[in-house]
């Protein structure tokens, strides 16, 4: 068995999690972030770590490429045109995207994932997280603020 087989089935079989999970209800809603409310994420959602870069693989059966052995954080969703998509996040990213997964509030993401990385939160974490939570809003992943 090749080292990368289990982060490959896990792989395969979250695919089929996140593209049959419930499918959301009620209408995205538009909101200045605040740093003491927590964020409204979909549930078709789901954080993980691989050992190998399988998400990378081709889906053709004849190709028999490995995978690059790396470590790799990925957040895998549902589109809002129901299509499965991943999302490779640097180690501060996912570890402030499982935070706010998990409702916690902006800023006690931002400080706990920074404590955890020994980094300190200054600007540029700041302006990353914007940029992240951005872009999560445009591929449809953050829903608007917890009330």
């Amino acid at each position: 068995m090749p080292p990368y087989i289990i982060d490959l089935a896990r792989h395969e079989a979250l695919r089929i999690d996140v593209a049959s999970l419930p499918v959301e209800r009620g209408e995205r809603e538009v909101f200045e972030l605040e740093l003491d409310r927590a964020i409204r994420l979909t549930e078709a959602l789901r954080i993980v770590a691989y050992r190998y870069k399988v998400h990378e693989l081709p889906e053709s059966l004849d190709d028999r490429t490995e995978p690059v052995r790396s470590e790799t954080r990925l957040l895998v969703y549902r589109s809002p045109e129901h299509e499965v998509r991943y999302l490779e996040l640097s180690p501060l990213a996912f570890a402030i995207t499982e935070r706010l997964q998990r409702g916690r509030t902006l800023r006690q993401a931002l400080r706990e994932a920074c404590e955890d990385a020994d980094l300190a939160l200054d600007a540029s974490v700041i302006e990353g997280s914007a940029r992240l939570l951005s872009d999560l809003a445009e591929r449809g992943v953050l829903l608007g603020a917890v009330r």
